[in-house]
C-alpha cells in the first residue's frame, strides 16, 4: 500500500486529482493543513 501526504497544498484541482488517485489505488492520503484554499467537502465536489 502506498501512503501519500500533501503538505500545505495550494492548488485545489491537484488535491482533488490526488484524492481520486488514492481512491483508485486504495491508498491513504494525509492532507497537512493549512491549505491554500478553503478545504471542505462541498468545494471538493465541484472540482
Amino acid at each position: 500500500m502506498i501512503n501519500i501526504a500533501l503538505f500545505q497544498p495550494d492548488i485545489p484541482q491537484n488535491t482533488a486529482a490526488t484524492i481520486r488517485l488514492c481512491a483508485c489505488l486504495n491508498s491513504t492520503l494525509e492532507i497537512i493543513e493549512p491549505c491554500g484554499f478553503q478545504f471542505d467537502e462541498k468545494r471538493l465536489k465541484s472540482i
